[in-house]
């Protein structure tokens, strides 16, 4: 089983409804880390710095249009 959540990624081994410890990790790779992608490269077109990655989460969650304010 993947779990994705929004600072890790875990991989958990599963046999039937039992988890086995022993057989999963996690990774530093969550959404969060994408999130951060595309805020760099919005930051990079518009040259400014994006700080706000809630405001782009709700952004792409409500799919409205991401706006800086100068």
């Amino acid at each position: 089983m993947i779990d994705v959540g929004y600072y890790s990624v875990d991989v958990l081994h599963v046999r039937g409804l039992t988890l086995e410890h022993a057989h999963g990790f996690g990774l530093e790779a969550g959404i969060s880390k994408i999130y951060r992608t595309v805020a760099d490269t919005i930051a990079q077109h518009l040259r400014k710095p994006i700080s706000n990655l809630d405001q782009l989460e709700h952004c792409l969650h409500t799919k409205t249009p991401y706006t800086v304010y100068d």
